[in-house]
This record gives C-alpha cells, sequence and structure tokens, in this order.
C-alpha cells in the first residue's frame, strides 16, 4: 500500500451529530498508574494518536472528549485533519487513583453538521506520569536529568543497597 504508515487503528469511534453516546462511539480501558505521585504538581498527560475520517463533509471539525474513573467529561480536544496526529490532554493527578484507572475517549459529534456522521480512529494512547520511588524486588529505576535531586526511596527490604549511575551504558558507575 507504500509508506510506512500503521494503517491498523485500535478502535474507531462513530457517531451522529446530536446522537446519544453508546458503545459505537466511545473507547472505555484501563490503565495502572502504579505508584502514582498524586502529590505532584505536575499534570498527567494523555497523548491519543489519531486520525479522523470524513463521511459527507469534506473536511469536518471533530471533536473527542475525555472522561476519567466515571466522571463527567474533563475535557475536550478538536481537530480537522484527516491525516494521522497526536491531541494531547493534562489532567490534574485529583482525578487519578494510584492503582487502575478507567479512562474513556469519546466521539463528541457536536462540531459537525445535522445529518453527519463523525468518525475518529485511534492508534494508540500514552499516560505520562510522575511516579513515587518504591523499590520492587529491591530494585528500582530512575531517570533524574542532569540537576541535583533530594530523593526518598521506599519498599527495601535491607537497609543497605548499592546505586549505580547508568547514564553511559557502556561504563557504569558504582557510588
Amino acid at each position: 500500500i507504500g509508506g510506512m504508515i500503521d494503517r491498523y487503528y485500535w478502535k474507531q469511534l462513530f457517531t451522529m451529530a446530536g446522537a446519544s453516546p453508546n458503545g459505537a462511539s466511545r473507547l472505555d480501558f484501563t490503565a495502572d498508574l502504579a505508584n502514582l505521585w498524586q502529590n505532584s504538581g505536575d499534570s498527567v498527560q494523555i497523548t491519543v494518536e489519531l486520525r479522523g475520517r470524513p463521511v459527507m463533509t469534506n473536511n469536518p471539525n471533530h471533536n473527542i472528549g475525555l472522561y476519567i474513573n466515571g466522571s463527567s467529561i474533563i475535557a475536550n480536544q478538536e481537530f480537522q485533519i484527516q491525516s494521522p496526529t497526536s491531541v494531547i490532554f493534562n489532567v490534574p493527578h485529583s482525578y487519578f487513583n494510584v492503582g487502575n484507572n478507567t479512562i474513556r475517549l469519546e466521539a463528541l459529534g457536536d462540531k459537525i453538521p445535522a445529518g453527519e456522521f463523525d468518525i475518529i480512529q485511534i492508534n494508540n494512547v500514552k499516560i505520562t506520569y510522575d511516579s513515587q520511588l518504591i523499590a520492587d524486588s529491591n530494585q528500582t529505576h530512575m531517570y533524574l536529568g542532569e540537576s541535583e535531586y533530594e530523593i526518598y526511596l521506599r519498599g527495601f527490604s535491607e537497609n543497605t543497597f548499592n546505586v549505580y549511575d547508568m547514564s553511559d551504558p557502556n561504563a557504569s558507575v558504582k557510588f
């Protein structure tokens, strides 16, 4: 078919202008945000790779809504492109639980003309969040950048442990 484009989409959302939400217009999935740091000052970032599809209107406006853990709509993103693109939602940590969270994406169908259909194809979803540093099987991994940090680690079974700088995978350094 040509090109290096992913032609398989996870879910196609489909709704008609003014229609009530239904199973065809939404995607529900569970995301495990293990060790979510709820006191972080940053937002949870949800990046949705998707594309809109026209039905009767040549280049319709699409509108996708985001719901978290059964809430009313938290945010929406409008777009008007048929090529694969990304939309980003920045959501306060307070909407999320540590552990499993139910996330819903929904084609809202409120930006298309009466009698028109809104089709949004979801390719994938990436969730980025600040997590607590808790050991799992007496190990933890972290990336700290180039600044100085004060770090608190929990969950180790012993009081002594080794720390390695792995910034150069060919020359790790034990502290």
